[in-house]
């Protein structure tokens, strides 16, 4: 039963590794994602607040700042550091 239980330590110390690691890293890119929307300039009035409303809120809300930051990318950041126009509200 030792073995057992020696084997699965083994396995999980890897595994519980890589989640942390992976949470360490969208943590990391959401707070990039505010810091580019902090600094960037928005072709609407409103634009930077939504984003930040966005931005913060899902993930004081819902525990996924990761899946908004990871939108953010796609629809602003992303087209406009490929010389393209972000997209608004």
């Amino acid at each position: 039963m030792d073995a057992i239980a020696g084997s699965m330590a083994l396995f999980a110390l890897p595994v519980w590794g890589a989640v942390a690691l992976l949470g360490v890293a969208a943590f990391a890119f959401w707070i990039w994602m505010i810091v580019d929307c902090a600094v960037r300039t928005f072709p609407g009035q409103n634009d930077k607040l939504i984003w930040m409303l966005i931005l913060i809120l899902s993930n004081i809300l819902a525990g996924a700042g990761w899946i908004a930051a990871i939108v953010y990318y796609f629809m602003v950041k992303r087209p406009a550091d490929s010389g393209g126009r972000p997209h608004s509200f």
